[in-house]
């Protein structure tokens, strides 16, 4: 009995010690909601149940599913891009945060000087968004600015403030339909456009964000090797240091596009695979598995539903590993996430399935096994479940309000005082090691209710109009390396 109680004591002792074991949801994109303007939606991968978590307006954005991209923001909150509405109805940039289901517009587009989100003379579609390791949110309009062929733009979640880098021409690229992929050794970002160039086939592009300058790194041609229109949502970075993409035609027959490679330190294009499938691919993106192969899905080609394909890089082989059937799921959209958890992959289509509205499925890289998740309705006003039919791919987010994260922080030193506090918070840091920074406050929920930019050693912020009660803080340099996270009591 003794030892039984011993360890009852150590067991009960160590348990607040352990640490909670993460619980993810997929959040995506659809038509619907309350004023058919589309939702978000939330996909709980451990109870298997679907449920929308916010509706489109028209103030908020209008079709936000066409445009589909969800980022996962390193302050834990959403962010994406809506094709119309907001006060110009030329789109709007949003944040979403998953633990209170609030939304807040950061970005009015106007067309003219800060770009469309929608390209009203082609109707083409694309405007995407990703967040470099430097914090910034970077995103391009299809159209719109000086030139009306687009716009590069930054977003600075720490300040608010927007900035237009540079506008799109028919010399340097025309109507960037892609998200840009940072090089992560060089913090130089690439992208495409599917215009513009020396053969007005598209281009590869760079931005340089320590100079400031962009630059045309190589000119589609569509004659046999280089494919043209490159139409992907991104560039899959791989872990071999290349970036991998596809085209929408060219290669050795016109219609059938290819896949490619690009070394960002060489500025090489390779193609790779000269003859997709038999028809090219659309807005469709790779993504590399912890087994190595690239990932990706099309809807063109020999299987009139589609198909899920792997890629082996070191034999140079694509191989279907699901041909869709109807019954379970149609024309996939936009590409796959994996969970690291348990490895799966997971994706959605745009028709098909029970209700013919698309499924969300899952993919289980070990076993091959194919497997439906959820029907979405036929009808887009039955709370916003028919699937989009430009939905990119799922983003993984958890639900446990980590929203202090446990990233290792920069060595120095640096103090937030007093603790409690009443009518200021005092941070001191040495300024000449980090150069520059912010820190941000969050109430229980993970909402950020402040957020300063640290003035010098010692920067003092106003917590007057904040409510008594425990908040959350984190420090970030401008490189968005975390210095310090930890709570705080305020007090009045």
């Amino acid at each position: 009995m003794k030892r039984l109680l011993l360890f009852t004591f150590f067991i009960t002792s160590f348990l607040p010690f352990v640490k909670a074991q993460q619980h993810y949801d997929l959040y995506g994109l659809a038509q619907g909601g309350a004023k058919d303007m589309g939702v978000i939606y939330r996909y709980d991968l451990q109870s298997n149940t679907f449920d929308t978590v916010m509706s489109f307006n028209g103030i908020n954005g209008t079709y936000a599913v066409i445009m589909g991209e969800l980022v996962l923001g390193t302050d834990d909150n959403l962010y994406g891009l809506t094709a119309q509405g907001g006060l110009y109805h030329d789109g709007v940039m949003y944040r979403f945060n998953p633990l209170t289901f609030k939304d807040t517009v950061l970005i009015n587009f106007d067309s003219i000087v800060n770009g469309s989100c929608y390209d009203y003379s082609n109707q083409g579609i694309g405007a995407y968004i990703m967040q470099a390791k430097s914090g910034l949110i970077y995103g391009t309009t299809v159209s719109g600015g000086s030139k009306d062929s687009g716009v590069f733009f930054s977003y600075n979640i720490n300040t608010g403030k927007d900035s237009v880098l540079f506008s799109f021409n028919n010399g340097i690229g025309a109507y960037p339909i892609q998200a840009v992929t940072e090089d992560t050794l060089t913090g130089i970002l690439y992208g495409t456009t599917i215009y513009g160039g020396t053969n007005n086939l598209g281009v590869i592009y760079s931005y340089n964000p320590f100079t400031n300058r962009d630059s045309v790194i190589f000119n589609f041609d569509s004659i046999g090797e280089n494919g043209a229109y490159p139409i992907g949502i991104n560039f899959c970075p791989a872990s071999d240091g290349l970036f991998y993409g596809m085209t929408t035609y060219g290669g050795t027959n016109p219609g059938d596009g290819t896949l490619y490679s690009f070394n960002p330190a060489t500025g090489k294009d390779t193609t790779l695979i000269h003859n997709l499938f038999g028809g090219g691919p659309w807005r469709m993106s790779l993504l590399e598995a912890s087994n190595d192969l690239l990932y990706g899905v099309y809807v063109a080609g020999a299987d009139i539903n589609g198909s899920l394909f792997s890629y082996d890089r070191t034999t140079n082989t694509i191989t279907i590993v699901h041909n869709f059937t109807g019954s379970d799921g149609s024309s996939p959209s936009g590409g796959v996430t994996q969970n690291p958890d348990n490895g799966l992959l997971y994706g959605i289509t745009n028709q098909g399935g029970t209700n013919n509205g698309g499924v969300l499925y899952s993919y289980n890289i070990t076993s091959n096994t194919y497997t439906v998740l959820h029907n979405f309705d036929s009808l887009s006003t039955l709370g916003g479940s028919f699937a989009p039919w430009l939905c990119p791919t799922l983003v993984r987010v958890s639900d446990t309000g980590t929203f202090v994260k446990e990233i290792k922080p920069v060595k120095t030193n640096v103090k937030v005082y007093p603790n409690p506090a009443t009518n200021l918070l005092n941070v001191a840091v040495d300024m000449q090691q980090i150069k520059s920074g912010s820190i941000c406050l969050y109430n229980t929920t993970g909402q950020e209710v402040e957020c300063e930019d640290l003035s010098g050693n010692i920067t003092s912020i106003s917590i007057n109009k904040l409510s008594a009660g425990l908040y959350y803080y984190r420090i970030l340099n401008s490189n968005g390396s975390l210095i310090k996270a930890d709570k705080i009591t305020i007090v009045h």
